[in-house]
């Protein structure tokens, strides 16, 4: 984790991210993230975009293990049958 920085709620209780931070985050304008309260009070933001890419990520990375397409699998089943002609 980084080091913390304090940072201050405008009138209106908004909080401005700092723009390094946002920037090694890879938020750009208009990005949402999730507000959590810990259970020891403290604060998370978290960037669902960026579970959804971890997500499909791993996804993509136990795809590359798996078998073949359809259409393998398909063209295996039509030789497997030619042959038990």
């Amino acid at each position: 984790m980084g080091d913390a920085q304090m940072i201050q709620a405008d009138g209106r209780g908004r909080v401005l991210l700092p723009k390094a931070l946002r920037d090694r985050l890879g938020l750009g304008p208009h990005a949402k993230v999730a507000v959590e309260e810990a259970d020891d009070g403290s604060v998370v933001l978290r960037d669902p975009a960026a579970a959804r890419r971890r997500t499909l990520d791993a996804m993509q990375g136990s795809l590359a293990h798996a078998p073949g397409s359809v259409d393998d699998f398909l063209a295996q089943r039509h030789r497997d049958a030619a042959a038990e002609d």
